[in-house]
């Protein structure tokens, strides 16, 4: 269920939303009979100009290598690109960061920071169960060529496949 109030103003010369929105038990993907990940609830807000908008969005999240996890997004954005305050996603079992810039105009491009507490990259891939601490700055545009990536590893610690991980 999803409900959503707001309102837009000056539609024809220079649009501005004010939306703000609900939902509960969401799942991903919507029609899977067995969802990828689960949101029992949460709450997004949206205002500004289509050119210069403000974000932010909180709501619980449930997936197998997720255990009572909550999401929460803090970011102003325009047609063309975001500045991510804070991305965070925090769990029972672990926290992920989030903090910099995104564009989507001619050539898309981003610059980021992300770091880790106890973190288990099997949220995105199954295959890499762990338990990583890290800090990371990274950089990558995606040219007519190919996509170009630039990765600062300031620390990697903790256990990846069963494994220990320790860099610098």
């Amino acid at each position: 269920k999803l409900a959503l109030h707001g309102s837009v103003e000056d539609v024809l010369a220079t649009p501005r939303i004010t939306a703000q929105g609900d939902w509960h038990n969401l799942t991903w993907p919507l029609s899977a009979t067995l969802p990828q990940i689960q949101s029992p609830q949460g709450r997004f807000e949206v205002a500004g100009l289509l050119n210069a908008y403000q974000m932010k969005l909180n709501g619980q999240l449930i997936q197998q290598y997720l255990p009572q996890a909550q999401l929460s997004f803090d970011g102003k954005g325009s047609l063309e690109a975001i500045a991510i305050k804070k991305l965070q996603l925090k769990s029972t079992t672990g926290l992920f960061q989030l903090a910099g810039n995104a564009s989507w105009g001619t050539v898309p491009e981003f610059d980021v920071t992300a770091t880790g507490q106890k973190f288990n990259p099997a949220i995105f891939n199954p295959q890499l169960p762990g338990s990583l601490t890290f800090s990371s700055h990274l950089q990558g545009k995606l040219d007519l060529k190919a996509l170009q990536i630039t990765a600062e590893i300031n620390k990697l610690t903790g256990q990846l496949r069963n494994y220990p991980v320790n860099a610098n």
